[in-house]
């Protein structure tokens, strides 16, 4: 973003001079390639010192209007009153947008090693691709190459958006024969930076967004993703199936990329189905000589790589082999796991366990993955229980995992802050998807990221500060009963009780309510038939963005954590000394004991310490941090975490940096960190 200071001669002389900062919610806008950064910082440079000359122009006239005593006209006057205003006025811009963008970040560098070296990758993409899947220009790649809440301003040479697999195999070469990294990308719905550019070093973001086919096999019971395909496709490929896909998460509604989850080991709402898993897919590395290689463990019948990329884009012709169809496509062990509540955390990103791609955060790039789909309920219930204690939640949890054969389908955690923050500041958002469905709201979405990257004052966050404003103009997200709960406990349990055939939903409400009899607690059965239930879920998927939301329209700083605690911990950490948040949102995913902490501090204050403090004191409890969105250029990951993916990608091609790892060739470097704080 850019603040504008503005001088004025005269009313028909105005000059505006552009400073860089950047927030410590998100960041500046990417420049795309060398010729825009030295475009841009000449443009700087001439409009600084138009300012300067400006600037004494105006002090001048208004020294030789005080010394001639009565002989200046009226409209000399008027240009120095209307500059003074213009002056007074820039200020005043300056100053408010400063704080809503007050972390400086350093002038981007050239993209590469010299111009033409990117001019030749570029110009070589295109031939390949075709001009039509490169961007070079800033505004329209910044819905690749700004992060959702963090991550922009780095060194892009360009978007390569393949149509083809082979098209993106031509790409990953292309970018490793010019000695430029690589950042894969699905949706680019990420949260900690894992998948857009940074400044340590110039990159390529690839892309798999035009590759989005699902295709049912084995009468449905799988399904074939490419890795542009997102959880919103996938629940469309499976409609007439009587079976649902397997994730769920808070961003649904943007569609994130089925692949990203496995990269990630994202876990969502669904208990039942456990993180999202696969040991099947198509996938490229690149080894030690520079060279991309793929990886087929798809179990799928094919005639040779061509074949099963047509078959493959095509939907046409996809069997699973007898060895395939034994492979597993999710964690079947889940369920038992997470009702077993010892000191062991459910899921958490740097776990090392099974095969590559999963929880790989970008070192490989995924093409295609198989996955399980699973039996829809006969039933459901939707519970809203309201608790008077955290005490009382906790017993609600227990009596929901007490056998892994009737485990609710989700049982999701809101506390008071969230149920605040999400009325005050999510009604436009649920409102938009009440009206329109989830499908349109990944253009929305784009749209915003396009706005917050425009070069002008206030345009970072000016969408979420006026659905802020207008925020209590529209409807109540929850109908009245669930408002009311809501606003009487400090704490709320949503519940899916689902029947697939055996009572399994009955016996889990029974359970809940012998484990809360003599409590404070109420249990409420969402009406379906009216909605409420629909809007009960919306309601919790609004949490993460009206965070965002609310921070922007407050004009506070904000920091969103994902963390996993022992899944028999039954306490919330208590915040370090010296951390004092302004709201403290505690939600997340109740069964799996992961959490999403969302917290707004006052102008100030270091966040990022803050950050680390609480990270030591989850550490200190035997939890896990992070726990679904990924490393990226905020945490540190563990040293086998590292190895592993170092051993993946031995030239440090792919997403150099992630965790903490070296931006380098080969490793080498300052670490990737944001905060280069790697001994955290």
């Amino acid at each position: 973003m850019t603040a504008l200071t503005l001088t004025a001669l005269g009313a028909r002389c105005l000059t505006v001079t552009r400073v860089s900062a950047a927030s410590a919610l998100t960041r500046s806008p990417p420049v795309m390639s060398a010729r825009m950064t030295m475009t841009t910082q000449a443009a700087a440079t001439a409009a600084q010192k138009a300012t300067t000359s400006t600037a004494s122009g105006a002090a001048a006239a208004a020294a030789t209007a005080a010394g001639t005593s009565g002989a200046a006209s009226s409209n000399t006057w008027k240009y120095v009153a209307t500059g003074a205003a213009c002056l007074a006025a820039g200020f005043a811009v300056g100053r408010d947008d400063l704080a809503i963008n007050k972390r400086v970040m350093p002038v981007p560098r050239t993209c590469c090693e010299s111009d033409a070296k990117a001019d030749a990758l570029v110009a070589a993409l295109k031939k390949k691709l075709g001009a039509n899947c490169v961007i070079t220009d800033a505004n329209q790649g910044s819905p690749f190459t700004v992060g959702a809440r963090i991550g922009a301003g780095g060194q892009t040479v360009a978007v390569a958006c393949p149509e083809t697999l082979q098209g993106a195999i031509d790409a990953m070469q292309l970018c490793v024969d010019h000695g430029v990294a690589v950042l894969p990308q699905g949706a680019n719905t990420g949260l900690t930076g894992g998948s857009v550019p940074r400044d340590t070093r110039p990159a390529v973001v690839l892309s798999m967004r035009k590759m989005r086919r699902v295709t049912p096999i084995s009468n449905g019971e799988r399904v074939v993703c490419l890795a542009g395909a997102g959880i919103l496709d996938v629940n469309a490929a499976l409609q007439g199936t009587k079976r649902e896909g397997h994730s769920t998460l808070g961003s649904t509604f943007l569609n994130p990329s089925v692949a990203g989850g496995v990269s990630y080991g994202s876990g969502g709402t669904q208990i039942r189905k456990g993180p999202a898993y696969t040991e099947r897919a198509l996938y490229m590395s690149v080894d030690a000589n520079g060279k991309v290689q793929l990886t087929d463990t798809l179990g799928l019948e094919n005639d040779g790589t061509a074949d099963l990329f047509k078959r493959l884009e095509t939907g046409e012709n996809l069997k699973e082999t007898p060895s395939g169809s034994k492979t597993p496509a999710y964690n079947a062990n889940y369920a038992k796991s997470v009702t077993k509540l010892d000191g062991d955390c459910s899921r958490f990103n740097a776990d090392t366990s099974g095969p590559a791609p999963n929880r790989m955060e970008g070192k490989v790039l995924i093409l295609a993955t198989v996955h399980q789909s699973f039996a829809e309920a006969l039933s459901t219930k939707t519970l809203w229980v309201s608790c008077g204690s955290f005490e009382a939640a906790n017993a609600v949890r227990k009596a929901a995992l007490a056998t892994p054969q009737d485990l609710p389908r989700s049982i999701e955690y809101m506390d008071r802050d969230t149920f605040e923050t999400v009325d005050q500041a999510g009604r436009g958002l649920v409102l938009l998807i009440r009206l329109f469905g989830m499908a349109p709201m990944g253009s929305i979405w784009a749209l915003r990221s396009r706005v917050d990257s425009l070069p002008l004052p206030y345009a970072k966050g000016a969408l979420d500060r006026l659905s802020y404003l207008f925020n209590h103009l529209m409807p109540t997200i929850t109908p009245g009963e669930l408002d009311a709960l809501g606003r009487k406990r400090d704490h709320n349990v949503l519940i899916d009780a689902c029947d697939f055939g055996d009572g399994e939903g009955d016996r889990l409400i029974k359970r809940i309510e012998d484990a809360t009899k003599g409590m404070d607690v109420d249990i409420h059965e969402c009406d379906k038939a009216s909605g409420a239930a629909a809007r009960a879920q919306l309601f919790r998927f609004a949490c993460a963005p009206a965070f965002t939301t609310r921070c922007y329209g407050e004009g506070v700083q904000g920091l969103s954590l994902d963390y996993a605690l022992p899944k028999k911990h039954d306490t919330c950490p208590v915040m370090p000394e010296g951390v004092e948040p302004l709201i403290r949102m505690r939600y997340g995913h109740f069964g799996c004991n992961v959490v999403h902490e969302d917290l707004s501090f006052a102008n100030g204050v270091d966040v990022h310490a803050c950050k680390m403090q609480i990270k030591a004191e989850v550490e200190r409890v035997g939890g896990k941090l992070p726990a679904e969105h990924g490393h990226g250029t905020e945490y540190l990951a563990p040293p086998p975490t590292q190895a592993r993916w170092m051993k993946a990608d031995p030239l440090n091609m792919m997403n150099p940096g992630v965790g903490g790892t070296k931006v380098g060739h080969k490793y080498t470097g300052e670490c990737g960190l944001s905060h280069h704080d790697c001994d955290h």
